[in-house]
């Protein structure tokens, strides 16, 4: 029996190809279909793990200093480089929450060959004309330099927030220790990887450095960190370190005051589950410690966007399921209407293979096997695509998928078997006698 049905099968594809051809379309639309959404739904599910590890509890508070007008004078004194550093290491070694070395600024390259998007103010300005200038070095060398969107930041961050890269590698604990005699290490945005590589070399000029980098590497498209209460998107910025060395061999390596350097390290960001309040008065506390008049504050925090951003990413996931059922829905009604079509027109055919000697039972199985036959193509075809996808073989995802495809396939195989067997095949069979 079983030789006869796989024949019957094998018949039934030659006799009516372009329908079962049309079929096999359908279902592996719906089944691809499947597998795309169980992927992407797989990976929002862990960007929202992810948000919710890092954001869901934790409030981000941005510090900064007051050296302003008349207060200017504590910074301006070389005598109280002490006082940061007793801030900065207080900061670091809290208790209350996890300090950040985090700090927008524009970064000067030397000859630089990328996108006009990733120009420092590019938003803001139609004409980026003046972003480009000729500036003198310390070396004394003029340089052809364009101010870029810079982003620093201290060790920790890249791991804390999960900034990911598409190729090279992250910083290490010797990249923060800045040294005249080798190359800065820089990663760079999904911007920058038409016109860069990793491996160049480039120079740069920014507030801690001025002197050749090196590109170690080029983060994902669309990599966010959460800044100042909004999450700023890292794909046109260069990512440079802010080191943790005041000199160098006994001589100063920065291009400003090394006062100045540590504002830049002590206005990071803080991760905490305490209060707004409670923040203010450890940091005022801290202020008192390391002996400034002038406290530094908190920016007031807003969590607008980080809500946002949340019911965004589960926005996504409820839009990418909807597209997905839609198709699939579309694509079993479509299914489920030519096989009833098929067994409509088939009738007489089943009626001479009863006449012949075959039972409705085996009729059934041919009718069914047809169909598991274009399921187990599609499913097939289903995965390959899945694995293209997601650039990975899942076991979890492909058994999901499997299950996917079995109920694909359960609401067209019910329903025609609901019709075969519902059918009048004895008046076919006296219309042949």
């Amino acid at each position: 029996m079983f030789g006869f049905i796989l024949k019957e099968i094998f018949m039934g594809w030659k006799n009516n190809l372009k329908s079962n051809t049309f079929m096999l379309l359908l279902c592996i639309i719906g089944i691809t279909g499947i597998g795309a959404a169980i992927t992407l739904n797989s990976k929002v599910d862990e960007q929202a793990d992810k948000f919710k590890e890092k954001y869901e509890d934790v409030q981000f508070y941005t510090i900064s200093d007051n050296f302003l007008g008349d207060k200017a004078i504590e910074i301006s004194d070389i005598n109280n480089k002490g006082k940061f550093a007793e801030f900065l290491n207080l900061l670091n070694s809290s208790d209350y929450f996890d300090y950040f070395m985090m700090y927008e600024n524009p970064v000067n390259i030397e000859n630089y060959a990328g996108k006009e998007s990733n120009i420092y103010g590019y938003e803001y300005s139609s004409d980026v004309s003046d972003h480009h200038q000729v500036i003198t070095h310390k070396d004394g060398v003029e340089r052809e330099c364009t101010g870029v969107k810079g982003f620093l930041i201290g060790d920790y961050v890249i791991d804390y927030f999960n900034l990911e890269l598409k190729e090279g590698k992250v910083f290490e604990a010797n990249d923060f220790v800045l040294n005249s005699d080798k190359p800065i290490s820089v990663i760079l945005g999904s911007n920058y990887a038409d016109e860069y590589c990793v491996g160049d070399k480039i120079f740069v000029s920014y507030l801690f450095a001025e002197q050749e980098a090196e590109i170690i590497g080029f983060l994902k498209e669309g990599t966010n960190v959460f800044y100042r209460d909004s999450y700023t998107n890292l794909d046109r910025y260069i990512i440079v370190p802010i080191f943790v060395n005041d000199d160098c061999n006994g001589e100063e390596i920065y291009n400003i005051p090394v006062n100045y350097i540590y504002s830049v390290r002590t206005s990071g960001v803080i991760a905490t589950r305490l209060s707004s309040a409670d923040i203010k008065e450890i940091i005022e506390s801290y202020s008192k410690e390391a002996g400034f008049i002038t406290p530094y504050y908190v920016v007031e925090y807003d969590p607008t966007e980080k809500v946002t951003f949340g019911v965004g990413i589960q926005d996504i996931q409820f839009i990418i399921t909807l597209i997905v059922i839609l198709a699939v829905c579309a694509s079993v009604i479509t299914l489920t209407l030519c096989l009833v079509h098929r067994i409509e027109i088939s009738k007489r055919y089943y009626a001479i293979l009863m006449m012949n000697g075959c039972s409705g039972k085996e009729i059934l199985c041919i009718l069914l096997g047809e169909l598991f036959f274009i399921l187990l193509i599609s499913f097939l075809i289903g995965c390959i695509v899945t694995v293209l996808v997601s650039g990975q073989f899942i076991v979890k995802v492909m058994k999901m998928l499997l299950l996917g495809s079995c109920l694909f396939g359960l609401m067209p195989g019910i329903i025609s078997a609901i019709i075969f067997l519902k059918s009048d095949l004895v008046r076919y069979m006296y219309e042949e006698i």
